[in-house]
């Protein structure tokens, strides 16, 4: 294994440098296999590859997406240096006292995420309000053009790669629909907007080399989110499955799978979107709950799994307990990596993304004020694997939770 990773490594600087020296992108081929056995693997470029992943968004302290003043973290460049601020000019507040002292250098979230043992990312292409609106394509995909180079430079310089994800009419975002409605995936006119949408994202990223695989949506079955997928599933899951056949005509080197509500219509899936390669599940539960989740889904539908939003608060009742959400982490990802290929469980697991890098403090309706009173019944406040301390210093600020130092040992001790 050990030499297997060292040829890998040598071809990936090989690569890296005839891009450097021809200007060419070379795109890895990625893949899902079912064995013999009945058990999945992904590969890239025929070597497994276990997704240690994170989904990575980034609020700055008082942006409020229901206000419509939420910046776009992938241009965010507060400080005037031309460099991305989350990406390259984030520094760790070692003794937690909210100040940079002379010793605590800058690092940047992308070497953050390296040391840590990651080495995927969860990203969705949405609109902003920085409009850069030239047709259905810009006004429905997203108002500026994606930044490709920090992407690139992602996989190049730290060898992370991205999910790259559509909310597919979640929130009314890409169909056209007015948000009282919701979108209505019945309606040819919408249905056509998201395939636009679609088509635009992966000509956009398909030949990338930090590219590892099509999300489509984001939990669509969830009636709270603006999307009606729960009042008319066939109509939802063929317009999925013409999605994927589409992302297979476009990008046959990149496999498309599905973000789902935790496990609803996990037949509806099997009988109406057979073309998917992979069902991504958001869930909370508990380690116990998720290994149910993996047998449940082989035997109903016999897809491979992505955990593709798994997490617990850092705040217990009055206080932070680290620990705790440390644990949480800790069972969940054995339960993933017990469930992987050759590993004595349902062999359906691929891996997962934890949600999520940093807290958001507006999540809770609430952006000034980092909120442990949750209207929606859970401290989403508080999920951060890091979080950004007091505020003052944001978007530039790191404390790291002990759950960041649960996965350096993991993740790097365990490489695949």
């Amino acid at each position: 294994m050990q030499r297997h990773c060292k040829l890998n490594l040598l071809l990936h600087i090989i690569l890296i440098f005839l891009a450097a020296v021809t200007g060419e992108l070379f795109c890895s081929t990625v893949k899902v296999v079912q064995h013999n056995d009945g058990q999945w693997q992904l590969l890239v470029d025929d070597q497994p590859y276990i997704i240690k992943g994170v989904c990575y968004n980034f609020w700055v302290i008082g942006d409020d997406p229901d206000a419509g003043t939420l910046r776009d973290w992938s241009i965010l460049d507060l400080n005037g240096n031309g460099k991305n601020d989350v990406a390259y000019d984030s520094w760790v507040d070692t003794n937690q006292n909210n100040i940079q002292d002379q010793d605590e250098k800058v690092i940047g979230d992308w070497q953050l995420l390296k040391e840590m043992g990651c080495n995927t990312i969860r990203v969705y292409q949405t609109p902003t309000d920085n409009k850069r609106v030239i047709g259905l394509a810009d006004k429905l995909t997203f108002g500026h053009p994606p930044n490709k180079k920090l992407l690139r430079d992602l996989y190049e310089r730290f060898g992370i790669r991205v999910i790259i994800g559509h909310f597919f009419g979640e929130w009314a975002i890409g169909s056209g629909a007015t948000w009282d409605k919701g979108t209505d995936y019945s309606d040819p006119k919408q249905r056509e907007n998201l395939l636009e949408c679609i088509k635009i994202m992966v000509n956009e990223h398909k030949n990338e080399p930090y590219t590892l695989l099509w999300m489509i949506g984001n939990e669509n079955f969830n009636p709270l989110d603006h999307d009606n997928a729960e009042k008319n599933v066939p109509a939802f899951l063929s317009l999925v499955n013409e999605v994927a056949e589409l992302i297979h005509s476009l990008d046959p080197t990149h496999p498309v799978a599905l973000c789902n509500y935790g496990q609803r219509n996990l037949t509806e899936i099997k009988e109406f979107a057979p073309a998917l390669d992979i069902i991504g599940i958001n869930s909370y539960t508990s380690y116990f709950g998720l290994e149910s989740i993996y047998k449940n889904i082989k035997e109903k539908c016999d897809k491979p799994v992505i955990v593709t939003e798994y997490g617990a608060s850092a705040w217990k009742q009055v206080r932070e307990d680290e620990e705790s959400q440390a644990a949480y982490h800790r069972n969940i990802w054995k339960v993933i990596s017990d469930n992987s290929y050759g590993q004595g469980g349902q062999g359906n697991a691929l891996g997962g993304t934890a949600f999520i890098w940093c807290d958001q403090w507006s999540l809770n309706g609430t952006p000034l004020i980092h909120d442990p009173k949750s209207k929606a019944g859970d401290l989403w406040e508080w999920h951060g694997i890091t979080s950004q301390g007091d505020g003052t210093n944001s978007p530039f600020l790191r404390q790291l939770r002990k759950v960041y130092f649960e996965y350096q040992k993991t993740w790097n001790d365990n490489k695949k």
